[in-house]
């Protein structure tokens, strides 16, 4: 059980890491972009009509991306927190597991589960430190080779947020 929820802990952290990689490049999940530019079609093409006034067809439009980039970061931020969430009480029920061990042979000097209890915080430490240089290797080779849109003015388009 510590170990699963020691690699869960690690897991979400990594998780945390890739998304705020990802924020900070604006460079969101496809899946993501792809949901929410799908449901603002219809918005799009009642913003491509040619009977609206071009001055205010290009405000509505500029408030409109503006408005889903927004909600983009928005949403990245709630599954960033979720995700900080999650490793903290994967973090807390091995505390609570660590704990229980103690109270197996009344919190005694010497106990064998305090050499159980040493083996388990040297395994989680090299589990740890194992998930942060798999982390680092990924979001390195991850960020690096993936391919970012660019607009011929130089911006990165909303959809490839």
């Amino acid at each position: 059980m510590i170990w699963q929820q020691t690699d869960n802990e690690c897991k979400a952290k990594e998780e945390v890491a890739v998304y705020r990689k990802r924020v900070s490049l604006k460079r969101l999940p496809h899946s993501l972009d792809k949901l929410i530019d799908q449901t603002i079609d219809p918005l799009r093409t009642m913003l491509s009509r040619p009977d609206l006034d071009k001055d205010r067809r290009a405000s509505l439009a500029s408030h409109c991306s503006k408005t889903i980039t927004q909600y983009k970061f928005e949403l990245m931020t709630l599954i960033i927190a979720t995700a900080e969430d999650t490793a903290r009480a994967h973090a807390q029920l091995v505390i609570d597991a660590k704990n229980e061990l103690k109270l197996l042979d009344g919190n005694q000097p010497q106990s064998s589960t305090e050499e159980i209890t040493k083996a388990i915080e040297a395994r989680q430490e090299n589990m740890q430190k194992r998930a942060q240089q798999f982390l680092e290797h990924q979001l390195q080779s991850f960020f690096e080779q993936a391919p970012t849109e660019i607009n011929d003015d130089g911006s990165v388009p909303v959809g490839a947020m």
